[in-house]
């Protein structure tokens, strides 16, 4: 009798030790459900496959992962250690994890869409996993195989979707299109936006907009936190998920960019008060998207920076003296826009104004060199520096049209 309430204390230590894990019966069929609803009171929980960091069992039919937050509130899931034998490319024939991101709650079926399959190693695998929704399910299978695969290790904690709110008005009758506007009141001039579902991946076949609409004498100013979209050839001419970028009110506009691939801070200027951007997403397996910042900002501003001051909370407009800073008047221009095209120093043919930076970036592709005629040039007492830079064995060839600078009369004594 003694020795039965020995076991009895055992059992009753080792289910408080898994106190967060609440064990159930399945909505899918023959499934083992594991479900973790809070971290009680810690930043993260932990989540492991069985018997992990020792190998797992062979044959294992289904063990469902199933992470439930309150209404409000998305999952993130961390892999810290990932072992899971691959036998083929796509992982379905052998052991596999599979994922369910795109849940209301925590129930699925054998008709539940899933999003992919992970398989391999740590590196073969996204590590940084959200759901769009309240609830997020894995769901693990093993082969009939043997082998010395441990399984894997992570973390999960709950977070508030409404930090990835996307600011403006939302276009009624729209899934995804906004609209902001510096004269609307209810539209703050600085903020941020998102590519649906934010940190999560975005829906297939989806076309979403952004119009910025500043008054007069302003202009837009965005910047791309970061852009996670296909992997693939650096070339956004044929990608099937783009974010493309018109200085104007429309897709008619003139473009300024392109984005396809991945990157971080990444700017943006509108040369007027209209900036347009369309993002568009028709590949079988979407990336994470993209968070961006915008200000609509005074032409009288030449330079920005998003680092905030403590008391104000709003950006900081910095000096020509601060060496970080950035202009309005900077231009990125791609061969993958146009192969030609035109630039001029602010308010041409007018004076540019005083304290002004502008940068001009050139960027080509492959074996493309960068080829520029100036047709018109005057400054006075300014010192400009134009940076080209080619790619492998590529030259810099600048003809010059038109030329005329006007000497100081030290100069003419010296001649």
């Amino acid at each position: 009798m003694q020795r039965d309430n020995v076991m009895e204390v055992n059992l009753f230590l080792f289910v408080l030790d898994l106190y967060f894990v609440i064990v159930g019966h399945a909505v899918h069929p023959g499934c083992e459900c594991l479900i973790y609803s809070t971290t009680h009171g810690k930043e993260k929980g932990v989540f492991n496959s069985p018997d992990f960091p020792k190998p797992y069992s062979p044959n294992i039919d289904c063990i469902l992962y199933t992470f439930v937050g309150k209404r409000n509130e998305i999952i993130q899931i961390e892999f810290v250690d990932f072992d899971v034998r691959k036998t083929h490319l796509d992982c379905l024939k052998g052991d596999y994890l599979k994922l369910f991101l795109h849940l209301d709650g925590g129930q699925v079926n054998e008709y539940t869409p899933w999003e992919t399959l992970l398989c391999g190693g740590l590196a073969d695998i996204p590590t940084v996993l959200y759901s769009s929704g309240p609830g997020l399910v894995l769901e693990f299978h093993s082969g009939v195989k043997t082998s010395n695969a441990t399984g894997f290790s992570g973390t999960f904690r709950f977070m508030d979707r409404r930090l990835f709110k996307t600011g403006g008005q939302k276009v009624s009758g729209t899934v995804c299109d906004y609209q902001f506007s510096s004269v609307d009141y209810m539209v703050a001039y600085y903020g941020n936006f998102y590519s649906p579902r934010y940190p999560s991946s975005y829906p297939k076949n989806i076309k979403c907009s952004y119009h910025f609409k500043a008054r007069n004498r302003e202009r837009i100013h965005v910047l791309f936190e970061e852009v996670s979209l296909q992997k693939g050839d650096i070339s956004c001419l044929n990608r099937a998920d783009i974010i493309r970028i018109y200085d104007g009110g429309a897709a008619t506009s003139p473009a300024i960019k392109f984005l396809c691939n991945e990157g971080t801070e990444m700017e943006i200027f509108s040369t007027g008060p209209n900036l347009f951007i369309e993002f568009v997403a028709n590949s079988d397996w979407p990336g994470q998207g993209f968070k961006a910042k915008y200000q609509f900002q005074s032409t009288d501003d030449n330079f920005i920076d998003y680092d905030r001051t403590e008391n104000s909370g709003k950006p900081k407009i910095l000096g020509a003296n601060v060496s970080e800073t950035r202009s309005s008047c900077d231009l990125v221009l791609s061969s993958d826009l146009a192969k030609n095209g035109t630039i001029s120093s602010p308010n041409y043919p007018g004076p540019y104004p005083p304290r002004t930076t502008c940068r001009y970036e050139f960027e080509g592709r492959g074996r493309e060199r960068v080829r520029i005629v100036f047709r018109d040039f005057f400054m006075r007492r300014t010192t400009c520096r134009y940076e080209f830079e080619g790619r492998g064995r590529e030259r810099v060839r600048i003809v010059f049209r038109d030329f005329f600078m006007r000497t100081s009369k030290q100069d003419e004594t010296k001649e």
